[in-house]
């Protein structure tokens, strides 16, 4: 069962603040701990887990991470490699601050691109509701991502 939105709110400033004091990375390995049972081998990965996740903490800088990460600019990355035939269409690309010019119709999908998640289907309430939706887009582009997945890619693409 979710959190109260309140606690909510506490629980991710708390989460945060662990992540300053002691780091991304120890957090990070807490995390896979708990997770998969067994602490990750970094210096000598086996599974793909571990290789993912060394990638995320040891080779975060690769220049192609930004480009691979942001869901608009990979369609033209995949277009030069595989063909336009491939890509679900985009209706539309709305920069932060052109979100007021947003369509926000039912059956249609929004996603932020500079984050992992933030994927919103549009309904009849949504579409009823138009400006508490578009408020709940611009505070998940606010939220700080690459910080707090350690994945700092994320933070070098554009809202």
């Amino acid at each position: 069962m979710p959190l109260p939105a309140p606690l909510r709110a506490v629980n991710l400033y708390v989460q945060f603040a662990v992540r300053k004091l002691v780091g991304v990375e120890r957090v990070e390995k807490s995390r896979f701990f708990l997770k998969h049972g067994y602490w990750p081998r970094l210096d000598a990965p086996r599974t793909l887990t571990e290789k993912i996740f060394v990638r995320k903490l040891r080779h975060g800088n690769d220049p192609r991470f930004p480009i691979i990460a942001d869901k608009v600019a990979v369609r033209d990355w995949v277009a030069e490699r595989i063909g336009h035939d491939h890509l679900v269409p985009a209706v539309g690309v709305y920069h932060y601050d052109e979100l007021e010019n947003l369509e926000v119709k039912p059956g249609h999908v929004v996603k932020c691109a500079n984050r992992s998640g933030g994927v919103y289907f549009t309904d009849d309430a949504r579409h009823a509701d138009r400006e508490r939706f578009i408020e709940k887009l611009k505070k998940d582009l606010d939220f700080d991502f690459a910080s707090w997945t350690g994945e700092s890619w994320y933070g070098q693409i554009p809202k």
